[in-house]
């Protein structure tokens, strides 16, 4: 992925941040800038807060706001 590539995907996760009640993993981890494995393992220990339906993991994106200091 180059620059301008990483750039559209940031601006991509952070327009769901601020539309959706939830964001999925994937976008949790470009925001937060870790990896996808990474944010996996925060999920399953707890660290991150997040609602599991199914096999389905949803991180509520007013937590995900605070956590990394974005107005809502």
């Amino acid at each position: 992925m180059n620059e301008t590539q990483a750039v559209d995907e940031l601006e991509r996760c952070l327009e769901l941040l601020r539309t959706r009640p939830t964001v999925s993993p994937q976008a949790a981890a470009v925001l937060m800038d870790v990896s996808l494995p990474t944010m996996y393992a925060s999920l399953k220990a707890g660290a991150m807060p997040s609602v599991r339906i199914g096999s389905r993991w949803c991180i509520p994106s007013a937590r995900l706001r605070e956590m990394l200091g974005i107005e809502g």
